[in-house]
């Protein structure tokens, strides 16, 4: 993408800039778009999550929601099949980052925010009329999730998934 092409004034010059964004252009251009179409068709090579790290875009949460908006707004042109696993890994991020629960924090946000840690989301329409389609136990060892979560996103890719 060329940067003069986001969205506002010129990246450098914006009031939110972050060489986050300039990174996040060239990741767009250079690895994901041009292999858009196949990735669509087929998986998400590990080499676009990499490059993802690398560039330190697994750890969005001290921008301003613009300046995410727009490093967002640049992988989803790029590729759309990798900007939504990677967004969904936020979603985690933020739910691990808003958790009262400390050790859980300690234990989970490093990998997170550096992308060590892929994370997805599992959703067992919580909404639904009728029994629990997934109930947690607490086990010795933690918690034991048991019932049926029909849609999961980052499946064969994620480490972590919260369910819902």
């Amino acid at each position: 993408m060329d940067v003069s092409a986001v969205p506002g004034t010129a990246v450098r010059n914006h009031p939110d800039h972050d060489d986050r964004l300039l990174r996040a252009c060239r990741i767009a251009d250079d690895v994901l778009a041009p292999v858009a179409q196949i990735t669509d068709r087929s998986s998400i090579p590990s080499s676009h999550f990499d490059a993802l790290r690398e560039a330190g875009l697994f750890s969005l949460g001290d921008l301003s929601v613009g300046s995410a908006r727009r490093i967002m707004a640049t992988i989803a042109g790029g590729c759309g099949a990798t900007f939504f696993v990677w967004v969904q890994h936020h979603g985690v991020v933020r739910t691990i980052a808003a958790s009262p629960d400390t050790d859980l924090r300690a234990d989970l946000l490093p990998g997170l925010l550096d992308g060590s840690i892929i994370a997805g989301t599992a959703f067992a329409h919580v909404r639904r009329v009728g029994s629990t389609a997934v109930r947690a136990t607490r086990t010795a060892g933690g918690w034991r999730l048991d019932g049926r979560a029909p849609w999961a996103t980052s499946w064969g890719i994620a480490d972590r998934f919260t369910v819902a």
